[in-house]
C-alpha cells in the first residue's frame, strides 16, 4: 500500500487510543494516531517546539508520547469528522510525507506554525475570528482592578453581559484598534441595566512589538496571586489555549478612559419606551454608542 492507503486503512481499523508508525521511506518517523475517537497522523519533532491550534474541524499540537518505553515530541494534526476520514487522510499524507527536497518536512520541524497558515489559506479560514487586542483589553483593565478591589472575578470569555465584577460594581471592558474613533457597541439591552455601580473601561491599542501579549499579561496576573488555572479556563473557552499563535501576538495600550454609566450616559433600558416596557416581540437591542465629547476619567494603566 502507498501512504495515502496506509494511512486510510489505519483511520478504519485502529483502535482509540493507538498509535502505529508509518513504515514508508518517503514518511520517515511518522505515525498515525486515534485519540478521543479523532483520526489524525503525527511526527517527532523537537522538544523545544510547542503548538496548540484550531482551524475548522482540524487541530494541530504537540504532545508527549511513549513510544516503545521511549517518550517521543509530536507533532499531530487531528480531526473529529469521521464520515470525511478519507478526504482528510489526503492531507495527513503531505503532512507526513517528505515533500520536495525534504522541504515540507523541514517546514515542520523549524516553523509549523508556517505550514498550518499556509493550509488555512488554501481551505479557507472557518475559525471564529479572535480579536486578540479585545482579550489583552480585558486583561489589562483585570491587573488594573486588582489594585483596587480585595476582590475581582473575570467573566468576559464566559459570554455573559458584564466582563469584570469587583466588589464595588461592575466593568465592562470595551477596546478598538482604530486611531482616533471612539464608538463602541453595546450587545443588549442589559448589558448597561445593572443593581451596582457601573463603568466602561475604554483601551485604544495598537499592534505593536514592544506591547504586550496574552502571554505576558498571563505572567504578571500569575505574579500578582492569580490562578494559573483561573486564566487558562478562561483563555481555553476562548480557544487560545497554550501554545496558540495568538497568545504572542502583542498590542501597545496608547489610552484608557474610564465612563461612568449613570442618568446621564447614553443607553437604550426599558425606560427608552413608552410605558417603561420594550415593546412586545422585541428580542433583543443592539447598538452603537460614540463616546467622544462624554464625561470621562483618564487611567494611568502601569503593567
Amino acid at each position: 500500500m502507498n501512504i495515502l492507503e496506509t494511512i486510510q486503512s489505519h483511520f478504519s481499523n485502529l483502535q482509540d487510543g493507538k498509535i502505529i508508525e508509518i513504515k514508508d521511506n518517503n514518511a520517515p518517523n511518522s505515525w498515525v494516531i486515534k485519540i478521543n475517537e479523532t483520526n489524525g497522523v503525527a511526527i517527532e519533532v523537537n522538544k523545544n517546539i510547542e503548538v496548540n491550534e484550531i482551524f475548522s474541524n482540524m487541530k494541530f499540537f504537540t504532545k508527549n508520547y511513549f513510544i516503545e518505553g521511549k517518550e517521543v515530541r509530536l507533532l499531530a494534526i487531528t480531526s473529529d469528522v469521521n464520515h470525511l476520514r478519507n478526504e482528510f487522510a489526503k492531507i495527513c499524507r503531505d503532512f507526513v510525507e517528505l515533500g520536495p527536497n525534504n522541504e515540507t518536512r523541514i517546514m515542520l520541524t523549524t516553523d509549523p506554525l508556517k505550514w498550518w497558515l499556509h493550509m488555512k489559506e488554501l481551505l479557507g479560514n472557518a475559525n471564529r475570528n479572535i480579536q486578540v487586542y479585545s482579550v489583552i483589553a480585558e486583561m489589562i483593565s483585570f491587573d488594573y482592578l486588582l489594585g483596587y478591589s480585595e476582590k475581582v472575578e473575570w467573566y468576559g470569555p464566559f459570554g455573559g453581559s458584564i466582563d469584570l465584577i469587583t466588589s464595588d460594581g461592575y466593568y465592562e471592558v470595551k477596546s478598538t484598534i482604530s486611531r482616533y474613533k471612539s464608538i463602541v457597541h453595546i450587545s443588549g439591552q442589559y448589558q448597561l441595566l445593572r443593581d451596582k455601580p457601573q463603568h466602561i473601561l475604554f483601551c485604544r491599542l495598537e499592534k505593536s512589538p514592544h506591547g504586550l501579549s496574552i502571554n505576558d499579561l498571563s505572567h504578571i496576573l500569575i505574579r500578582k496571586g492569580i490562578q494559573e488555572e483561573y486564566i487558562e479556563e478562561r483563555l481555553a473557552t476562548l480557544g487560545i489555549k497554550k501554545g496558540s499563535s495568538a497568545r504572542k501576538e502583542s498590542y501597545k495600550l496608547l489610552e484608557c478612559s474610564l465612563y461612568k454609566v449613570d442618568q446621564n450616559f447614553p443607553r437604550i433600558t426599558s425606560e427608552s419606551f413608552k410605558n417603561n416596557k420594550i415593546p412586545k416581540h422585541i428580542i433583543q437591542i443592539s447598538y452603537s454608542i460614540d463616546l467622544t465629547g462624554l464625561d470621562k476619567e483618564v487611567v494611568n494603566i502601569k503593567l
